[in-house]
């Protein structure tokens, strides 16, 4: 890979995010059920690939929602919705994945379940798990970064926003745990 292009891993051919679409063209305020109808979709598929299992899914989703019953109603950019779910989705995907953590050190959580992704393959999901197993000792945002940015391709400044945290603290998060991932010697620079 060249240096002037941001690193990619390609770990599976899935369908690409699910593209909300925009039945809200007048500026109505969205109801909670057209809310869920809309965005349930992308928020399970970026919370998904975060926590890497499917056993705690449903949960985040109904979490994510419940945060949205509070604060969807302050939202007064009807364009920012969309970046608004992916910016609760991460910050509960991560409190998930650091109370696993924990459950773990504390000896709560003895099996650590692999990863799997819906439409991979059964090679493709030993592929997938290896890379998770890998990012269990990463912090939980520096992880949500890493997937975002690596696996989702999002733009620098959306991983940033979407982690809460400053441009520079992003890619600094990224290049960390691309060391644990692909190994110091494969490590790439990011822009």
């Amino acid at each position: 890979m060249s240096s002037s292009q941001p690193p990619h891993l390609v770990l599976c051919s899935l369908s690409e995010p699910p593209a909300p679409q925009d039945d809200n063209l007048l500026g109505a305020p969205l109801s909670m059920d057209a809310a869920y109808r809309k965005y349930s979709a992308y928020v399970a598929y970026i919370g998904i690939r975060i926590i890497g299992r499917d056993d705690e899914l449903d949960d985040l989703v109904q979490d994510v929602f419940i945060e949205a019953i509070k604060g969807l109603k302050s939202l007064r950019d009807a364009a920012a919705i969309k970046g608004w779910f992916a910016t609760v989705t991460v910050r509960l995907a991560t409190r998930r994945l650091r109370m696993q953590k924990l459950r773990r050190t504390l000896g709560f959580s003895q099996v650590d379940h692999d990863a799997v992704w819906p439409g991979a393959s059964p090679e493709q999901n030993a592929a997938i798990s290896k890379v998770y197993r890998s990012l269990q000792g990463v912090a939980a945002k520096q992880r949500a970064a890493w997937i975002l940015r690596v696996v989702e391709q999002e733009p620098l400044d959306h991983v940033a926003k979407a982690c809460g945290c400053s441009l520079a603290t992003a890619k600094r998060w990224i290049n960390e745990v691309q060391i644990v991932v692909a190994g110091p010697a494969k490590k790439e620079g990011l822009r």
